[in-house]
């Protein structure tokens, strides 16, 4: 269900540590997973120049879908983007601790940080 388990549980009323693409099953991975809500999109042509410009395309939809799954779980918005023949792409509200270099920062359509994923992954996480 790829992140499906947590939203039936949602509307189940029942409390679900497990939401979005990216969980985990070891406690290591608690302070991250219970951080973050992460959704991981491939799309062939994100339009990357139309989300930055107009906050349209289908990277303005699965980022809008991030925010608003991320607030169900009262957890942070983390979206993993990767379109053919580009780098993959990390976005997160402003400031998030998650990515501490964004190489772009939009504020009028998206309201948000977009890094490299190589980039954060190089990066402690401190809870």
């Amino acid at each position: 269900m790829s992140g499906g388990r947590a939203t039936v549980a949602l509307k189940r009323g029942e409390a679900n540590r497990q939401g979005g693409d990216i969980s985990s099953v070891s406690p290591e991975g608690h302070a991250l997973t219970d951080f973050a809500y992460m959704e991981c999109k491939f799309h062939k042509d994100l339009r990357f120049s139309t989300f930055a410009i107009n906050g349209k395309g289908p990277l303005a939809e699965f980022w809008a879908e991030t925010v608003k799954k991320a607030k169900q779980h009262e957890r942070e918005p983390m979206l993993i983007a990767k379109q053919n023949n580009m780098a993959i792409l990390v976005i997160t509200k402003f400031n998030c601790k998650l990515n501490k270099h964004p190489v772009a920062r939009l504020h009028a359509t998206a309201q948000c940080d977009i890094g490299l994923l190589d980039r954060i992954l190089s990066e402690k996480f401190d809870v």
